[in-house]
This record gives structure tokens, C-alpha cells and sequence, in this order.
């Protein structure tokens, strides 16, 4: 996990940050971007490493994470995130991804593209040469076929008196040249007679690598080769100059020159893509840093369904799963690693006056983790059953560990390989894990210990393997089962969450408050009406990741089918109810917490309508005018926004 330190004199409260998005803006890493996983008084993780890590020249700054769209609805209790970067739905915090890679090829700025393969090439031409006969007759940009091997030049500049050539570059190496002047054929046929002389420095052996899809490439690009393994890794991997694109019309080889012979006919690939395991060279993840997060695999094809699968194992570069997926391919599977913890997990009473299930730890030992910050009561997290706490960050990340007892502060547990300390962040997953049964009505989870009947009417959200996707009803539960409406039976690979938001379908929206009066709120909060004939209104914490039930005044609009909503900014969110008996306009005050009557359409709205028809537009000089449309109708009217 990549760290970020903060200047000493500033001091953040913890997890203040988590969620934004950092940017190094001036000195060592300007121009990258990275999610803030959590922070410290001092210090940002971040959700990936760095390209270039940042240093004491390194100046950023923080901002809301504009490149993430939040998604609710479908009558689901579970929120979906869009990355504009990964181009991926999750349904939890992402927190690195890529595509399968058994050997790649990365440009500065660029994503690594996929290599099939990496073959040497016996004494190739690795500069153009001289040209020791010029000819006759050759126009710039003719290729030139050096002595029928292969490699190829292009005539940069002639005699313009009679087309000899003076000058070229290399296009492609070719194979088997020795020294000496060798004959040319040019394509177009135009000129005759030119020699290309080659000396010792002329001509080595080179890799020619292979891609399944085309690159960009140009030649006299500077691209670090990675993925071989074995002996002779080091003459394949490494980052080179390019010298020739064989077939500049497809784009999907090139030919780099590692000096000398690599020994090898073929670069050796160490792990291969299977139902069970995915391989990314251009990685160099910590052993099984990632256990127990999610992957979600999809191709690059349109409307690709992604497949989840929960990491039990992974190395620098590979990642290992049970339940088997289709294998990715190399060069074309992309991959997100997410959070198994998804947006608005829910949480027990415990994980709530206690001082919540998570956070860094104070201290800690290889038996202990303390949090002077929680209130816990005496063995909760123990009786009956053993939950247990999940290490997300720091010393001893990816370990899940069964809690034997606790107090108010200290969670106790077996001997472990590692200390606890003040970079330790971790979580209790008390309404999240893994399934350790199932069938098609029942959830089993060994590890709970939950309050009978607590969770009736909650929704389960099955987020990886076995019934991925499905979200169901909690018709009653026990202190480790969930029962619910006839589904598809979980089973081991199954991994859940129980969520705590009411399920949202009718007359929805979701607004990011970012420039409200009360600066607590700003980029903090998205508040969101349930809809479906309710008065309920609650915001989601981006920070925490949890809902936030709003009880305000006076409950008496109900939002349903046709309902339309606009934030205007500052510290209003204007609404219309949808129905058609009255066309009233409300606001809510973020501030007072209170609706307000606002205006008034001409006259009664048509029949309810899907889909947003308020908009507030502000002119050149500050003006705001609301523009409302009404349902099932043409006409459209606007109000300035005076009072």
C-alpha cells in the first residue's frame, strides 16, 4: 500500500479524506491520481502504488472523487459505483485493477499491453547502416529490403537532381545479416543501385515480441518489457528502445535489441491464466495482500457480464480463487479487486453504540489489537460464536482472525506471524463474510452471532461465486442463518453482505452536496429520497460508507413515480412530488433540516412519468431560474429563484 506523508504541521482527523481523491500536482509523481483508501493524522493510503512514488518535492492536493458515479434503484437496497478509469460497475470501493498479463509492454502514460510471446532473433539489423552506394532514382519514404532477410529501411532525403539516396532509418531488423554491403530492393520499385553497408555495431541479436491485439507503437519508443522469467529473464525483460515494427499495417509485433545473445530461443512465461487463477506480470502485489478481497473479471466485450470470485491467495503477480470462472485471456480479461465490505453494509447494534467495527489500531500485540477510541461491551465479539476481525491495511493485511474474547478497547486472539501497530486498520465483519452453507431458502455463517430476527425484512446481497448478484428479502434470521424467499443456493464461494439501506425503485435521486453553507456537509453526503410512496429521506456518508436515516419536518410529501428533484448548490434541493393531483414545488433545507413550499406549476400535472424534469440554470450575472417540464405533457415552465 502506497504512503503518502503529510506535512507535520497539518493534522487530519482520521478517515477524513477516505474516499477523495489525491493528486500530485507539482515536483516528483505530478499528474498522478490516486483514491484515498483511508488517512491518518499525517498519512494518505492510497488505493494502488504509485507510477512514481511522490517525495519531499511533491505537492498535492485533495478533491472530491469526481471521476466515480454512484447508482441506486431497481427496487435493490445495494448501491453500485462507476469508475471512469476501470470502466467497471462494483458494488464495493475499488481498489487496483488491470487486465491478464502473462508478459507485457508498458509506454509511459499508457496502459501495459499484452505479449503472447517473446522470441530472439539470431543477428539482426539494430541501426540502418551506411549507405555506401547511393543509386539512382528513389524517392523518400520508398522501403528498401535490405539483402532479402527481412529488415527494411526507409529513404529519409535524395539527391533532388537525380533520386540517390542519402539518408534512412530502420524500420525492421530482419534476421541472419553478417557484415559488409548488401544489395537493396525498394518497394514501390523506383530506383536501383543502392547498397546499404553493415559493420559489427550494425547488427546483434534482437527480441521480436508478439501482442494479441495492436499496440501504438512507433519506432524510437522507449517501452519497459516485463513478465519472462528464468535464467535468462534479464536480457528479455527491461525497458528498451523499439527498433522495428514488422508489420506497421497491424500493429501487433515490434523488435527491441537487449545487446548480446540472450541465450534463449524464447522468453519463459512462469504462471498461465486458468479457471482459478489470473496472471498480471506488470504487478508486485505483497504475498496475499489481497486474500479475501473480491475479483471481478470481465472481457472486453460490450455488455460483458463480469464474473466475482473471492481471493483466497495471491503472489507479486498472480491472483488465486476456489470456484472455478472462465479463464481469463491474456491481453483481453480486465479485472477489478474490490472490497468485500460493499457500499452501505449494515451493522449491529454493538457495531454501532460501541464505536463502530472498525478503525486503526492504537496499539497492538501478536495476540491483541487495541482501540482506545471504541466502548465495546465484554466478550461481545466473542460469545457463542467467534466473529472475526479482518486486517484491511497495514501490518497484517488479508488476515481474517477468529476473536477469543474482548473488552471495551482490546480485541484478543490467537498468536500471529505478525505485531498489531498504529498502521493496522481493520474491520469486524458483523454482517459481512463468506457462507459456510446454504440452501435455496437458508444463508449459514458459523461465524455470526446475531440477535434472532434482528435483520427481518433487511435485503442479503450474495456478491461473489454461487448466486453472485442476488439480492433476497430477510424473511427471518437466527444467530447464523439467513432465511429468505426461494432463490439460487449459496455455498463456500459465496460471499454476502447484509444491507441497511431500504430498498429504493420509484421517484428516486441522489444529489452530492457540495458547496452547502454548513461546510460539514460538503462532499461528505449524498442524500437520496427512497420513493415509492414514502416520505423517507436519507444520505449516504462517503467517508464511512454507511446510510444515514433523516428525520425531518414535516414528513408529509410522498415521492413516487414522476417525482423530479434538482440540488441547487448551495443549501436547497428542490422537488415535485409526481402526482397528478397536485403540482406543487417543495425545497428541503439541508441546513434547518425542514421542507419548505417553494412555488407553484400553472396548473396540475399529466399522468407520472419516469425520469428527471427539473433543472436549475444560472446566467451569466447570477441568476438562477428553476425549469420544470410536466409529465405526460409538452409545455415547460421556468421561475427565478429570488427568495
Amino acid at each position: 500500500m502506497a504512503l503518502v506523508v503529510g506535512r507535520l504541521e497539518i493534522f487530519l482527523a482520521p478517515m477524513q479524506y477516505a474516499n477523495f481523491e489525491l493528486r500530485i500536482v507539482f515536483g516528483t509523481g505530478r499528474g498522478q491520481n490516486r483514491s484515498i483508501l483511508s488517512n491518518t493524522a499525517t498519512v494518505f493510503n492510497v488505493t494502488n502504488n504509485w507510477d512514481t512514488m511522490p517525495d519531499a518535492t511533491s505537492v498535492y492536493a485533495l478533491y472530491r472523487d469526481v471521476g466515480k458515479i454512484f447508482l441506486i434503484g431497481g427496487n435493490d437496497a445495494g448501491m453500485l459505483q462507476y469508475s471512469q478509469e476501470t470502466d467497471q460497475w462494483t458494488t464495493g470501493k475499488q481498489l487496483d485493477d488491470g487486465q491478464c498479463n502473462q508478459l507485457a509492454s508498458t509506454k509511459s502514460g499508457q496502459e501495459p499491453i499484452a505479449l503472447t510471446s517473446i522470441t530472439r532473433t539470431a543477428t539482426s539489423m539494430v541501426t540502418a547502416g551506411t549507405v555506401s552506394t547511393a543509386g539512382t532514382g528513389y524517392n523518400v519514404d520508398d522501403l528498401l529490403t535490405v539483402d532479402a532477410k527481412g529488415g527494411i529501411v526507409r529513404v529519409l532525403t535524395v539527391d533532388s537532381t537525380n533520386g540517390a539516396v542519402l539518408t534512412v532509418s530502420l524500420e525492421t531488423c530482419g534476421t541472419g545479416y553478417t557484415t559488409g554491403a548488401k544489395a537493396t530492393v525498394a518497394s514501390p520499385v523506383t530506383g536501383t543501385g543502392c547498397q546499404i553497408t553493415l559493420g559489427a555495431s550494425d547488427i546483434d541479436f534482437t527480441e521480436l515480441a508478439l501482442a494479441p491485439i495492436a499496440h501504438n507503437y512507433k519506432i524510437g519508443d522507449t517501452v519497459t518489457i516485463s513478465g519472462a522469467n528464468g535464467a535468462t529473464a534479464a536480457e528479455f525483460n527491461g525497458t528498451y528502445t523499439i527498433l522495428g515494427i514488422p508489420a506497421p499495417t497491424t500493429n501487433l509485433s515490434f523488435s527491441y535489441c537487449s545487446v548480446g545473445d540472450p541465450g534463449a530461443a524464447t522468453a519463459t512465461i512462469p504462471n498461465s491464466p486458468s479457471t482459478t487463477q489470473l496472471v498480471d506480470c506488470t504487478k508486485n502485489w505483497a504475498v496475499n495482500e489481497h486474500v479475501g478481497k473480491l475479483v471481478q473479471l470481465s472481457s472486453n466485450v460490450v455488455l460483458s457480464v463480469g464474473q466475482v470470485r473471492r481471493i483466497v491467495s495471491n503472489t507479486a503477480t498472480t491472483l488465486v480463487w476456489t470456484l472455478a470462472a472462465t479463464a481469463p485471456v491474456n491481453g483481453t480479461t480486465k479485472y477489478v479487486i474490490e472490497d468485500i465490505k460493499p457500499f452501505g453494509t449494515d451493522r449491529t447494534p454493538m457495531g454501532v453504540i460501541g464505536g463502530g467495527t472498525e478503525g486503526f489500531a492504537t496499539s497492538g500485540s501478536t495476540t491483541t489489537l487495541v482501540d482506545t477510541n471504541k466502548n465495546w461491551e465484554l466478550n461481545y465479539w466473542s460469545r457463542t460464536a467467534q466473529r472475526y476481525v479482518r486486517i484491511v491495511e497495514g501490518t497484517g493485511v488479508g488476515t481474517e482472525i477468529a476473536i477469543t474474547s474482548n473488552t471495551a478497547t482490546t480485541l484478543t486472539f490467537a498468536a500471529q506471524a505478525f505485531t498489531v501497530d498504529t498502521t493496522t486498520r481493520y474491520v469486524i465483519m458483523d454482517t459481512f463474510g463468506t457462507a459456510t452453507a446454504g440452501s435455496t431458502t437458508v444463508l449459514t455463517d458459523t461465524t455470526k452471532n446475531w440477535g434472532v430476527n434482528q435483520f427481518t425484512n433487511k435485503r442479503v446481497r450474495f456478491l461473489s461465486g454461487t448466486s453472485q448478484g442476488n439480492e433476497y428479502i430477510i424473511t427471518a434470521n437466527t444467530a447464523n442463518t439467513l432465511t429468505y424467499a426461494l432463490g439460487t443456493a449459496p455455498d463456500v464461494s459465496t460471499a454476502y453482505a447484509i444491507l441497511e439501506a431500504t430498498p429504493k425503485a420509484n421517484g428516486i435521486h441522489l444529489d452530492c452536496i457540495h458547496n452547502s453553507s454548513n461546510t460539514a456537509l460538503n462532499n461528505k453526503y449524498m442524500y437520496a429520497w427512497t420513493g415509492t410512496a414514502t416520505s423517507e429521506l436519507s444520505r449516504y456518508d462517503i467517508n464511512t460508507e454507511h446510510w444515514e436515516r433523516i428525520s425531518y419536518f414535516p414528513q408529509t410529501e410522498t415521492m413516487t413515480t414522476g417525482a423530479s428533484y434538482c440540488y441547487d448548490g448551495v443549501d436547497r434541493i428542490y422537488f415535485v412530488q409526481g402526482i397528478t393531483t397536485t403540482a406543487k414545488v417543495m425545497y428541503y433545507d439541508l441546513v434547518k433540516n425542514i421542507v419548505v413550499p417553494s412555488s407553484q406549476f400553472p396548473y396540475g400535472m399529466g399522468a407520472a412519468v419516469s425520469g428527471n424534469r427539473m433543472e436549475i440554470i444560472e446566467t451569466d450575472d447570477g441568476l438562477k431560474y428553476l425549469y420544470l417540464m410536466r409529465n405526460t405533457g409538452t409545455e415547460m415552465w421556468r421561475t427565478l429563484l429570488y427568495w
